[in-house]
């Protein structure tokens, strides 16, 4: 008797959940296109591969931003070399001066 009430209960639990849907953080969305998104639940894509910018695409950014009358943001990302993690510059944006 235990056992049939143990594998209804179980029957019961295991149907009544609905899967999961996956949501691809910072993905665009399409013009009257709606999408539900899950209850208090967003899968985090990260990319696999970052791009290392060179020493002159960094210098110019900074320059770029510097003459527009802003200032310079860069992001970094860390890769292994030599057993040591180190930080490389992926991203340089522009973003109000503060005062």
């Amino acid at each position: 008797m235990k056992l049939l009430y143990i594998l209804l209960i179980l029957g019961v639990t295991a149907c009544s959940t609905q899967p999961q849907k996956d949501v691809l953080v910072g993905s665009v969305i399409p013009k009257g296109k709606k999408i539900e998104l899950p209850e208090g639940h967003a899968k985090l894509i990260h990319d696999k591969e970052i791009y290392q910018m060179t020493r002159q695409e960094t210098v110019n950014a900074i320059q770029d931003c510097h003459s527009a009358g802003l200032r310079a943001v860069m992001y970094h990302g860390r890769i292994r070399a030599n057993s040591r993690y180190v930080p490389i510059v992926v991203q340089v944006l522009c973003a109000p001066k503060l005062n």
